[in-house]
């Protein structure tokens, strides 16, 4: 029996544990986890696969179990989420990006949190009409804590906020004063276009393109994604090549690290990160690894961490739903497409697969999904190293050459404006996006239901090496992880 399919049925155990740890009462879980100990010893001193996977997966069931349990016990009672339906006044640090969402709010979100010079546990989201909160600043906000969903499960809406340090930590000091760079090089729109390329910088961005983008489903363009560690990573795996490979696996890892850190530790981002991670030491000892079971093993670590990602956070569901699509389907769906130019193919594919295996969950979310979305992203993505790394030439000449910098990067301007163009004629064509079409949760079950069984379907043992992914061909890691919200 194959390692990696061990790994897959594991996480689905993990996954349905924790599921039903979130719904069953600890004394209803007891019947379940009583027999499981004396299961997994038959299941060990048996030597059918199928006994070994029923094992497997009752193993996870229980981990799964187990850790939400534990999750929920060691949960300090000073929470952020024991407050809501609360007034107060909450004092934190600014993380991320602060950004414009489509009603006008400024949004950002608060961590290291305390009330009354006590600290709280959690992350909290707010809404503001005042935008005076820049990253890393602290600031106190005041009004009542509401649930939420994604990476904080508390919000407030309406908040009133005032600024009471304006002191940031180094990375968020050199984030800025690149940030200031490239505004130098470059004019709006274009600087904060390729802001948010680079950093996923959104609070400058004028709403008509936030919009534009979300029609032509390139909105995760301007998000900081798995896109951009990936080209970070593989710069770095180039310029050390096999001569220092100990050196370059160590400098990714840190760069890994800090740019999980730097960016506010979303969900996405950890995702790529441990992905990222998973293949960089795979390469290093020189293994491929299945990438369905490097998906699993994903699942496992980043539940590990914080099992409320899986009922909860919604970027979370999106990130893994878009990564299991690409590697089941990107494969069968590039066998039916022209093998003349397979790069094209391989972008193509990959797009369509991550959008049919989130093309449900969107539609219920949101009650919206763009059409277009493969084709822009087919034209776009190609592009975004490329302006990745003009964008970097920009901030630093901004800063080394300020006067000479905006003349010097005109052309990128240029063509940036040209891209913004075709965007535009884009989301004009007929039927670019179907808005107010929520479908129902039964609808969603069963489309599910349905791409499960098409799944096991398509992964059969003599299928399993087209999905395979080796770090040499980089092209649908990269893209995978630019589908990736």
């Amino acid at each position: 029996m194959r390692r990696s399919t061990q790994i897959i049925v594991l996480a689905i155990g993990v996954m349905v544990g924790i599921t039903v740890a979130s719904f069953v009462p600890t004394a209803g879980l007891l019947p379940i986890i009583l027999p499981i100990p004396l299961l997994l010893v038959i299941g060990y001193l048996s030597r059918r696969n199928q006994v070994i996977l029923v094992t497997i997966f009752l193993l996870g069931l229980s981990l799964g179990m187990g850790r939400q349990w534990v999750y929920h016990q060691t949960r300090p009672s000073s929470t952020i989420d024991n407050l809501q339906n609360k007034k107060t006044a909450v004092e934190g640090i600014v993380v991320g990006e602060p950004y414009y969402d489509q009603w006008r709010n400024y949004v950002f979100y608060l961590s290291d949190l305390s009330i009354g010079g006590q600290h709280v546990v959690g992350q909290l989201r707010v809404k503001s009409l005042v935008g005076n909160a820049k990253e890393g600043y602290r600031v106190v906000v005041v009004g009542k804590v509401r649930p939420s969903l994604g990476k904080a499960t508390s919000q407030i809406s309406y908040a009133q906020s005032s600024v009471t340090s304006t002191q940031v930590a180094p990375l968020v000091a050199i984030k800025t004063e690149f940030s200031k760079g490239v505004r130098r090089a470059l004019p709006e729109p274009s600087a904060s276009f390729m802001l948010g390329i680079m950093i996923g910088a959104r609070s400058t961005l004028p709403k008509d393109i936030q919009d534009l983008l979300a029609i032509v489903g390139l909105s995760h363009l301007v998000a900081v994604s798995g896109y951009n560690l990936t080209i970070i990573t593989l710069v770095v795996q180039r310029l050390t090549g096999r001569k220092w490979q100990w050196g370059g696996l160590v400098v990714s890892l840190w760069l890994i690290a800090g740019f999980v850190v730097l960016t506010g530790a979303s969900a996405s981002i950890v995702r790529a990160g441990v992905m990222s991670t998973l293949f960089l030491l795979a390469r290093y000892y020189g293994r491929n690894l299945d990438t369905l079971a490097c998906v699993a093993l994903g699942v496992i670590i980043t539940l590990g961490y914080s099992p409320n990602y899986l009922l909860t956070d919604l970027s979370w569901q999106l990130s893994f739903l878009s990564l299991a699509g690409i590697v089941l389907f990107a494969p069968h769906i590039k066998k039916l497409l022209p093998g003349r130019l397979p790069i094209i193919s391989e972008v193509i594919a990959v797009s369509l697969a991550a959008q049919l295996a989130t093309f449900s969950l969107v539609a219920y979310v949101f009650g919206s999904v763009s059409i277009i979305a493969p084709l822009s992203n087919m034209l776009i993505l190609p592009l975004v190293p490329l302006l990745m790394l003009c964008g970097l030439l920009a901030g630093v000449s901004g800063i080394v050459l300020p006067n000479a910098a905006y003349t010097l990067f005109a052309p990128l301007n240029f063509v940036v404006l040209l891209l913004l163009d075709l965007l535009r004629y884009l989301s004009s064509l007929p039927l670019a996006a179907v808005k107010n079409q929520q479908p129902t949760a039964t609808f969603v079950v069963g489309f599910y239901a349905i791409l499960t069984v098409l799944a096991f379907v398509l992964r059969r043992p003599h299928l399993l090496a087209s999905t395979k992914l080796e770090l040499k061909n980089a092209t649908i890691l990269g893209v995978a992880n630019k589908e990736l919200v």
